[in-house]
């Protein structure tokens, strides 16, 4: 008759053996990787071209408070060394399983945190995608109702 205690150190053996990965967590740690990437280079390049902007600049028709708030308020100061850190948790994490392909349970639910975390970085990237989009398209827009307008003018001056 097999004990609890003999079967608990079988079982112990098997969760160290590694087990391959499902290729959906793998896409998911992949993809997370890229996702906190993302957040840290965009967070490092608004740092650097907003700085030391106060006014608004004349591209920004809408949405510039909320852009320096995402990029440089005091939470985005404290996440970017943390993003860089998550960064190389990741990429040893893809060492040590070999690209995220076989490892210990350990492993797994670490690929599982690590996809999460990416998509809770993107949030802020999606932010200023979108305040960026936003801005284009309302100068698009401008633009197009000043050249209508200027051939409307055109069309009634040269109309005889």
């Amino acid at each position: 008759m097999l004990r609890l205690s003999q079967f608990v150190q079988a079982a112990a053996v098997h969760e160290r053996l590694p087990a391959p990965f499902d290729p959906r967590l793998r896409m998911g740690a992949w993809g997370g990787t890229a996702g906190v990437f993302l957040y840290v280079v965009t967070a490092m390049a608004t740092r650097l071209r907003v700085h030391h902007a106060t006014k608004n600049p004349g591209f920004f028709v809408v949405g510039w408070r909320l852009l320096l708030d995402v990029t440089i308020g005091s939470q985005a100061r404290m996440t970017v060394p943390l993003g860089v850190t998550v960064i190389a948790l990741a990429l040893e994490l893809a060492i040590l399983t070999r690209g995220f392909m076989a490892g210990p349970l350990w492993t797994h639910l670490a690929a599982v945190t690590i996809a999460a975390i990416g998509v809770v970085a993107l949030v802020p990237v999606l932010i200023v995608v979108g305040v960026l989009a936003f801005n284009l398209a309302l100068w698009v827009l401008l633009v197009v109702v000043v050249m209508t307008v200027v051939i409307a003018l055109i069309g009634a001056l040269l109309d005889p």
